[in-house]
């Protein structure tokens, strides 16, 4: 099973992406993969 992420820390990471930063960027500063970057966190509309 997979590690779970903090709401806070999904939340920082989707508005970082929403500003324009790279995948790779962010996957750098916030210590993940740039997999789970585009598979892994989804919005909640």
């Amino acid at each position: 099973m997979g590690k779970a992420y903090s709401y806070d820390l999904r939340t920082k990471v989707i508005e970082a992406l929403d500003r324009g930063m790279k995948k790779i960027e962010a996957s750098r500063i916030f210590n993940l993969s740039r997999k789970l970057l585009t598979f892994g966190l989804k919005r909640e509309n």
